[in-house]
């Protein structure tokens, strides 16, 4: 499940990378490709996180995680100028299911009931796959 969620993440943050290149915002286009590029960043660095965890410390690992959602919350306070307002729509649908895989993540810690884990993971590949999907439409309606 870990080198899922990394996997994941690595594709994600190359998504966000690429949406970068040709967007703005009404903060101005350079702040605003600024706050685009760092969420690439945050999610490399959400990806290093998960690859270092110690499984056994489950509270230090539930921290990290917790942290890692800033990134994704921040982004969801940028105001877009007009003309990218569909676009980033599809990208904070985005980092909001990013934030649901982070809070899944770190409810499988806290389970040892192997029938609620599994139905974690399903929950987990869906909100994956919805962060995806909503980050490719976001990138594709910014390149327009």
């Amino acid at each position: 499940m870990k080198n899922k969620i990394i996997t994941s993440i690595l594709t994600l943050s190359l998504i966000i990378s690429l949406t970068a290149c040709g967007s703005s915002s009404a903060m101005s286009k350079e702040d605003y490709e600024k706050a685009v590029s760092q969420i690439g960043v945050d999610i490399y660095t959400l990806s290093d996180n998960i690859s270092n965890i110690n499984s056994k410390d489950i509270e230090q690992t539930k921290k990290t995680l917790e942290n890692s959602k800033k990134a994704f919350n921040d982004f969801l306070e940028i105001t877009p100028p007009k003309q990218y307002a569909e676009a980033h729509e599809k990208i904070k649908e985005g980092c909001k299911a990013m934030v649901d895989v982070i809070e899944q993540s770190s409810k499988a810690l806290e389970t040892s009931d192997e029938n609620q884990k599994k139905q974690i993971e399903e929950q987990l590949n869906q909100s994956l796959e919805d962060a995806l999907y909503n980050l490719i439409d976001g990138s594709d309606l910014m390149s327009k």
